[in-house]
């Protein structure tokens, strides 16, 4: 298959993906002051997540960047990448409702990890990246886990602060095996 055609519907998805999580955004019913600070907080889950979401653009756009053609397992695997990044504004819209409980941070944490490991999957594949950066990155996605049961706003903090890590992370790898042959 067409390496562009596979490129240009996961981007679409993307944007998809952000569209929705937009759709989600209530405006407040009055305009007071109160009404207002209550806003804040859906609209640092937002930008956390669009953030995560353009990190990820990035990242699959510079993976794409690094081989000339595809096959079937890489297709599919980008698939499963993809669905698991279409839970992202869910789990936002549900944090953003209930921004002190524990479950909604947990479950957004879930799905980050679910994004990570697909991702670091499509790779694989590849044999591109270092093992290191993945290991720092799903150690530290799974302590915010954890730690989202106790404290939901630290996980908050914690999750976007893996986004970053993963966004400066060096995974300019030379590929192990020759692509040219995909």
């Amino acid at each position: 298959m067409n390496k562009s055609r596979v490129e240009s519907f996961s981007d679409g998805v993307m944007a998809i993906i952000i569209t929705v999580m937009i759709f989600n955004l209530k405006p407040p019913a009055e305009t007071t002051r109160k009404e207002l600070l209550n806003l804040v907080p859906q609209l640092l889950s937002y930008f956390e997540s669009f953030l995560i979401i353009g990190i990820f653009w990035y990242k699959h756009n510079k993976l794409f960047a690094s081989f000339k053609g595809i096959e079937r397992p890489f297709i599919w695997a980008n698939h499963l990448f993809l669905f698991f990044l279409s839970l992202i504004p869910l789990v936002t819209n549900w944090a953003t409702q209930s921004s002190d409980e524990v479950w909604p941070r947990f479950f957004y944490g879930i799905v980050l990890l679910t994004c990570f490991l697909s991702f670091f999957f499509l790779q694989s594949l590849l044999s591109l990246g270092q093992r290191k950066s993945r290991t720092l990155i799903l150690l530290g996605n799974s302590l915010s886990i954890v730690i989202a049961l106790f404290s939901p706003w630290l996980a908050y903090i914690l999750f976007g602060i893996i986004g970053l890590i993963f966004l400066f992370i060096n995974e300019e790898a030379a590929p192990l095996n020759d692509l040219n042959h995909l």
